[in-house]
């Protein structure tokens, strides 16, 4: 079936503070740090999926933590000016080098 490609959804969630319960499918495990900033269950397992849904409405430390490390995962992980600088260097060491791109941009 259809699949996830990242699931940015759960990159702004994270953003805001907001732990993410989903199932392992997919680009989401690529956003979401499973047992950290959210908790991901295998795929179709729905008991799985309710008792994570119950951890974070039970443990409130655990929700704290993992809204604490979503923002930190995300902030580091999704910045705008890392990642445009990282994708600035792959076009370089394809371009063999010569990047005229600016440092600034």
């Amino acid at each position: 079936g259809d699949t996830e490609a990242l699931g940015m959804v759960f990159a702004e969630a994270q953003a805001t503070g907001l732990p993410v319960v989903s199932f392992n499918h997919g680009g989401i495990p690529e956003v979401v740090v499973d047992g950290k900033t959210g908790l991901l269950a295998p795929e179709r397992d729905y008991e799985k999926l309710a008792d994570h849904i119950i951890r974070y409405l039970k443990d409130d430390l655990f929700w704290r933590e993992s809204s604490a490390n979503g923002i930190a995962w995300v902030t580091h992980r999704f910045d705008l000016r890392k990642q445009t600088h990282e994708l600035e260097q792959i076009y370089s060491s394809l371009a063999g080098g010569a990047s005229t791109l600016s440092a600034n941009s």
